[in-house]
Parts: structure tokens; sequence; C-alpha cells
């Protein structure tokens, strides 16, 4: 298990839930995921202006078995880091 502060996630899979939500599954990469419902993750995203965070809820249940994702909105802000997760295998720090 990993034990640094940031840990790596990978988008296995996006789901268009509406025409600007989508659902991200996650696969933590050399890390267990524990949480509870209600629970929300903090990303980290780089870019040219340096780190940026979000918060987003966590939309699966741990209690079901589904796997760890997230739902978000997609941003009109080009720049927005919901704009960022387009491609399914790219690697996002948690």
């Amino acid at each position: 298990m990993d034990t640094g502060i940031i840990k790596k996630l990978e988008i296995v899979s996006i789901k268009s839930n509406t025409p600007d939500s989508r659902t991200l599954v996650l696969q933590p990469l050399n890390w267990q995921p524990q949480y509870k419902a209600g629970q929300f993750l903090t990303l980290v995203f780089y870019n040219h202006s340096g780190e940026q965070r979000r918060s987003y809820s966590i939309s699966s249940s741990p209690e079901a078995g589904e796997p760890l994702s997230i739902t978000i909105k997609n941003s009109t802000m080009a720049n927005s880091p919901g704009n960022w997760y387009t491609i399914p295998g790219r690697e996002i720090s948690y």
C-alpha cells in the first residue's frame, strides 16, 4: 500500500449521464480505497499555472461493491479541470 499523501488513480471508463455530466470510474493505483457513502475526493491537477485542487463527491457505494466513481458536471470554462477528464487510461492524483 502506498503510504504517500498524494495517491494515483487511473480513469478506467467514462459514462455520459446527461449532455453536461459524466461519471468517471476510477482504479486506485497501488492502494486500496476505504470510504463511506457521502465522502469526497480532492483531486490534484497540474498545468502551466501550477497546482489546482477540486473536490468531487464519490458517487459509488462501497457497500454495494461498486468500483470507485465520481460524477462531475462539465464546466463551460475551457480550462476547468472538469474538461480534462476526457481519456480512459489517464492518471490523476488524489
